[in-house]
């Protein structure tokens, strides 16, 4: 067994309970340190996640025999085994109460060592250490490197297995790969005041006062150094000049991450959600020219609210400024991005009648913009196909609303003229067109020529391409049915509350995928589902209805996935939630 394999089995080991703070926990690291875990209340989160709902049904679909095998399996219900016959607990309560002072996790370079405390009630934690120690020791054997022990100071008993290892004093676990590392905490539980310590660190410190890791079911703290280590964001930054789509869903976050002395991550975990919240230091000066487009001109700008109508599978809303975007191309991606970029110049602008895309027609859209995806629906008289593709539309504001809509109007009716010729030469549907004006809005759509009775009804007829004007809004929308549906209703979402306040953060960017609307058109495509499977696996049809089921169930388990991006004048955070149904009992 290698001395990796055996770190890992000891975290793993422990793991499961988690990581709890301890206000002096700093106090036993040396000032090196670039790196802190911490994770609250081990018990609970043990408790939790052992009966949350998604873990029993991976129990209840056979999943957790298929990733764990028998050895493995084996060797874990010996070692449940090993510490209830030892500590005359069930396992559970033994592992709680042996962590019910916390877990945590500390990462040092200058001794490239990695550090594992624990800290729980001195008895119980005794004997879940001899409990461990009993079933790691003939493994250790077993693999040629036997356990090694030895006094270091004071009576503490030290343990070593290969690179690994460990040692306990008074209710305190202390697991290590580095001799130097597990030294200094050793001397810290010692006597507190032996070396300079990690307590000391300003940005550390910052980043504790802003972020609270004792409200966190884990919390982490990493130094900037470690992010610049691999050119790691050298290849970040590499990747968004070569994607204009990933430029504009994340190119903002890639100077402050490079600007920061640090980056935070809390997990919240219970039956309701699991969220990751990264964190990091956030500074308007930081933003250079080309990515103003991203948070505004004063580093403030605002996402329109959520759409939320009814069915929603996704909708996304972010503060963008899409015509400096487009227009400070050369300085933000590479030669062949740019030169698509000005290939597809020429070609919009004879499209849009020589005016300039960037300038003219992006200048003409206020910074900002929505985008829904729903469930399609369609009407009692229409042509409804096999396969069923969601509805979506873009949501914008015009800056100068009359003679945009004009503009517009005259652009959307001579694309579906150009879409009929390309139909027709193909022998595909032809688009119809009607116009539709009212003193509150005008709109104009299409819809696709009925089959012949008895012709398949192709994919086509999912869509009756839509473009509204409604004030100074545009709505371009796939389906008749979904413009109007944002056109009667108030669909705006109201504002999540951050941490129960929302008083000093701007919303940069929002998405949230929803699993209800979402686990209903897979179930209407189920059949087409089945038969790719049944192609791409070389499966039964049996094997795949089991798999396709199975996803669907999957998804049914969890409610919604949100993703933001916010700020203050001093943060910038990137937010993953994901939402659980609630308990049935």
């Amino acid at each position: 067994m290698s001395a990796a394999r055996l770190f890992a089995v000891c975290c793993l080991i422990i793991a499961p309970s988690a990581i709890s703070a301890q206000s002096n926990f700093h106090d036993l690291l040396p000032e090196s340190t670039a790196a802190v875990l911490q994770i609250q209340e081990p018990g609970e989160i043990l408790q939790q996640f052992l009966t949350h709902p998604v873990i029993n049904s991976v129990y209840d679909a056979g999943l957790y025999d298929e990733l764990i095998n028998d050895a493995q399996r084996a060797q874990i219900e010996t070692l449940q085994n090993i510490i209830q016959n030892i500590t005359g607990l069930p396992w559970e309560d033994a592992v709680k109460q042996a962590t019910s002072g916390g877990v945590h996790l500390a990462f040092d370079p200058s001794s490239e060592g990695v550090l594992l405390v624990l800290r729980g009630d001195e008895v119980v934690l005794d004997k879940v250490f001899d409990a461990v120690l009993s079933w790691l020791q003939p493994l250790a054997a077993l693999s040629g490197n036997p356990l090694k022990k030895g006094e270091y100071r004071e009576g503490i008993i030290g343990y070593q297995i290969q690179e690994i290892r460990f040692a306990k004093k008074a209710g305190t676990l202390v697991v290590t790969n580095s001799r130097d590392l597990g030294r200094f905490v050793l001397d810290q539980l010692i006597d507190p005041t032996t070396h300079p310590t990690f307590a000391s660190n300003k940005n550390y410190q910052a980043a504790t006062v802003a972020s609270k890791p004792q409200q966190h079911t884990a919390w982490l703290w990493a130094d900037a150094k470690l992010l610049q280590q691999n050119n790691g964001l050298e290849q970040l930054e590499q990747a968004l000049r070569q994607n204009m789509l990933l430029e504009l869903l994340a190119g903002g976050l890639v100077n402050q991450l490079a600007k920061s002395p640090y980056l935070t991550a809390a997990i919240d975990f219970d039956h309701q959600h699991l969220k990751l919240d990264l964190t990091t230091a956030h500074d308007a000066e930081w933003i250079p020219e080309s990515r103003q487009y991203y948070f505004g001109a004063d580093a403030n700008g605002s996402a329109p609210s959520l759409l939320l109508p009814t069915n929603t599978i996704a909708s996304i809303s972010m503060y963008r400024d899409f015509s400096p975007w487009w227009l400070l191309a050369p300085d933000l991606y590479d030669d062949d991005v740019n030169e698509g970029i000005a290939q597809a110049d020429t070609t919009l602008s004879t499209f849009f009648s020589g005016k300039d895309f960037g300038l003219d027609i992006l200048g003409a859209l206020e910074p900002g913009a929505q985008l829904v995806v729903t469930d399609n629906q369609f009407a009692d008289d229409a042509p409804q196909p096999d396969i069923i593709f969601p509805a979506f539309a873009i949501v914008g504001t015009l800056q100068n609303s009359e003679t945009m809509q004009a503009e517009l109007r005259r652009i959307f009716i001579s694309f579906v003229g150009f879409l009929n010729v390309v139909s027709a030469m193909e022998g595909n549907p032809q688009l119809d067109i009607e116009l539709v004006d009212s003193k509150k809005d005008r709109l104009i759509t299409t819809s696709f020529i009925p089959p012949p009775a008895g012709q398949p009804i192709s994919v086509q007829y999912n869509f009756s391409p839509t473009i509204l004007f409604k004030d100074d809004k545009l709505i371009l929308s796939s389906t008749r049915l979904l413009a109007e549906k944002l056109r009667d209703g108030n669909h705006e979402a109201e504002p999540a509350k951050r941490n129960g306040n929302r008083a000093n953060w701007t919303t940069n960017s929002h998405l949230t995928l929803l699993a209800g609307p979402l686990a209903t058109i897979l179930r209407k495509n189920r059949e087409i589902l089945i038969t790719n499977n049944m192609l791409e696996n070389s499966s039964d049809r049996e094997e795949a209805e089991t798999q396709i089921d199975l996803l669907i169930s999957m998804i049914q388990l969890t409610n919604a996935l949100d993703i933001t991006i916010e700020s203050t004048s001093k943060q910038l955070a990137l937010s993953f939630e994901l939402k659980f149904q609630p308990d049935s009992k």
